[in-house]
């Protein structure tokens, strides 16, 4: 009877749109920890520009990945409702214009914008990995015209190899998985994936049953 209330996980106005806790992870310029949060809000006729109701602030940590994010929000939309639906049930409840002029919006992702590149250094290569895994479509590079999704990645130790070029096999741990050269000598181990048939698998087993080694070039 009053309005229609919904949630969206940004701080308002800042993260209007779609795919926003997507692109916060890749455009952080590290694995840093973000301040982020979640808001509560009135729905209107245009997209996330309603009044706001109620904040719960959270942290993207460094060990989060977008499936994790999500439990923060869900946790964080269970607090506001608990703390304002007494307070709306009352008439006694606050209702926030937010300030457009210090709007940002972000806009739907697409499958194909999923797409690494091993001249990126490792940090931007793990922001993908981690933004887009499941629940979503993943992070994947090209090999031999297929697409090898990496659903589970780590940052790995600098080398000094300038002999190797980006995008080739530093080493393979059978309990661990590939170690793949990225930018100015960063690398990341490729842990687990999904094949050309579409099954998961552990990266070093691919590795194995496609015949490559160290020094091939993943491309």
């Amino acid at each position: 009877k009053l309005f229609c209330i919904g949630f969206h996980p940004a701080p308002f106005p800042i993260g209007r749109g779609a795919a926003v806790l997507n692109w916060i992870i890749i455009e952080s310029e590290d694995t840093s920890d973000i301040a982020w949060g979640n808001s509560m809000f009135v729905m209107d006729e245009k997209t996330d520009t309603g009044d706001i109701l109620d904040f719960e602030p959270f942290l993207i940590e460094n060990r989060d990945d977008i499936n994790t994010c999500y439990f923060k929000v869900y946790k964080s939309s269970l607090k506001m409702l608990k703390r304002t639906l007494p307070e709306i049930n009352s008439g006694k409840y606050n209702r926030r214009k937010q300030d457009n002029s210090q709007a940002t919006r972000y806009y739907k992702r697409t499958p194909a914008d999923g797409l690494i590149d091993f001249s990126w250094d490792s940090f931007k290569i793990i922001n993908y990995v981690r933004a887009l895994t499941s629940p979503y479509p993943g992070a994947f590079f090209k090999y031999k015209g297929d697409n090898i999704i990496i659903w589970k990645a780590s940052i790995g130790e600098k080398s000094n190899r300038a002999d190797l070029d980006v995008g080739q096999i530093l080493d393979i741990d059978l309990k661990k998985g590939i170690n793949v050269k990225a930018k100015n000598g960063t690398t990341i181990w490729i842990e687990l994936i999904s094949d050309e048939t579409g099954s998961e698998c552990w990266a070093d087993e691919w590795v194995t049953e496609n015949g490559l080694k160290i020094g091939d070039t993943l491309k």
